[in-house]
C-alpha cells in the first residue's frame, strides 16, 4: 500500500470542524480527513433504487430492525393522538 504524507494549512474555521468531526467519529484527525476524502470521491446518488439502499445500509447500521421500526412507528402514532 503507498502512503503519502501531507501536511495542510486549514482556517480556523475548518480546522474547528475538522476537530468536531474527528471527535464525534472517535477517529485522529488524520483519519476524519481520509474517510472524507474517500466518502467525497464516491458516485453521488442517482436513482431511487440507490436511494432505498442507502437507506437500507442506514437503518442496518444503526441496528433498526422490522419490530423497532414498528415500535417507533407506533409511538409516533400514539404520540400523535
Amino acid at each position: 500500500m503507498t502512503h503519502a504524507a501531507l501536511t495542510i494549512d486549514l482556517d480556523e474555521v475548518t480546522a474547528g470542524t475538522l476537530r468536531r468531526l474527528s471527535e464525534r467519529w472517535g477517529f485522529p484527525p488524520q483519519e476524519a480527513v481520509k474517510r472524507a476524502v474517500q466518502h467525497a470521491a464516491q458516485p453521488a446518488v442517482k436513482t431511487s433504487d440507490d436511494l432505498l439502499k442507502v437507506f437500507r445500509q442506514l437503518q442496518q447500521a444503526v441496528g433498526l430492525t422490522q419490530d423497532a421500526a414498528a415500535a417507533w412507528k407506533q409511538t409516533v402514532a400514539d404520540a400523535r393522538r
